[in-house]
Formats: structure tokens, C-alpha cells, sequence
């Protein structure tokens, strides 16, 4: 089980397939459940080709922050080195800084630390996604009129405010007869 999770958290890869492992790969195994708001994530000593590696995940979500302590091998560095930051569904990553560089957070929240060695710390700087989208219906809704807006709060979540319809005497009249 140790073993499982060191690979989900620490991984030295052979990627050029040389026979010698030069990426260091630091977190790409976590779960986005791990970084709720006031989560923390822990590896001390982790052996790796390249030396022990220490790294350590701070969520402060309620704060718009991910603080990463990262520890990295200094007497045999990894040619490349990277740093994943998997948040929780609805969250994304905006920026990245190490001791006032920017860093450039891919999509995936991974930034590169190949120009690091020894100790660092990492503040993620991250945004809730929330959008107010309109929808404004066409032929196939029997309606017209002002659109509709949708608040989309993560994948999973939105919240509608539909117009009220309603109708007059003579029109329920009529569906009657």
C-alpha cells in the first residue's frame, strides 16, 4: 500500500527511455478530494534516482490558495521537474509563484520547477469557476422573450431562475372548452 501511494505522489520516470530516469513528477497521483478547503498533503523523504524528495500541499481554498512546500534533490537534480495541483470541482488555478517568479500553470495545474533545487515555497493563487449564462430560447420552447439566466457553479451544479408565465382569463378560458 506504501508503495501504491509513493507512485500516486513521488514518480522518477525514464521518459527518454535511455535507461535512467531524468523526470521528477510530484503530486500527478492526488485526488481533488485531498485539496478541500483546509486538506493538507505530506511526503517526507521520498526515495527517488534523484535523491529523497520532500513535498507538502496546504489547501486554503476559503483563502483562493494552494501552498506548496516543496523540497527537491540537490546533489543529483532531475533534468525536468514538474508539480501537479489537482483541485476540487469548481475551482481553477489563475496563477503560480516561487519566491516572486511567476511560474506558468498548464490547464492541468502542473508548473515546471526544472530550474529548481533545495527548498521552495509555491503559492497557487485560484478562483472559483462561477459563470452567468444566458439562454435565450428559440422556436422549439413555446416561449419568447427575456432569455433565462443560468448560474453554473462547477460541472454538476446550476442553479436556474426561470420566468414566471402565466395566463390570462380569456387564454384559460379557452384551454377549457
Amino acid at each position: 500500500m506504501a508503495a501504491v501511494l509513493r507512485y500516486l505522489l513521488v514518480q522518477d520516470w525514464d521518459l527518454d527511455e535511455d535507461g535512467e530516469p531524468e523526470t521528477l513528477r510530484l503530486m500527478f497521483g492526488t485526488r481533488v478530494r485531498w485539496l478541500e478547503d483546509g486538506k493538507v498533503v505530506t511526503v517526507e523523504g521520498a526515495p527517488t534516482s534523484f535523491g529523497p524528495v520532500s513535498a507538502r500541499l496546504q489547501s486554503k481554498l476559503s483563502e483562493d490558495q494552494v501552498i506548496a512546500e516543496i523540497d527537491l534533490p540537490v546533489r543529483n537534480p532531475a533534468k525536468h521537474a514538474f508539480l501537479r495541483i489537482r483541485l476540487p470541482e469548481g475551482w481553477k488555478i489563475v496563477s503560480a509563484k516561487v519566491e516572486n517568479k511567476s511560474l506558468s500553470p498548464d490547464g492541468k495545474g502542473t508548473v515546471d520547477l526544472s530550474n529548481l533545487q533545495g527548498k521552495h515555497t509555491i503559492v497557487f493563487q485560484n478562483q472559483a469557476r462561477l459563470a452567468l449564462l444566458s439562454y435565450s430560447p428559440r422556436c422549439p420552447l413555446p416561449m419568447s422573450g427575456p432569455s433565462i439566466p443560468i448560474l453554473i457553479i462547477g460541472r454538476n451544479i446550476a442553479i436556474t431562475m426561470l420566468p414566471t408565465i402565466t395566463a390570462q382569463n380569456d387564454d384559460h378560458n379557452r384551454l377549457e372548452q
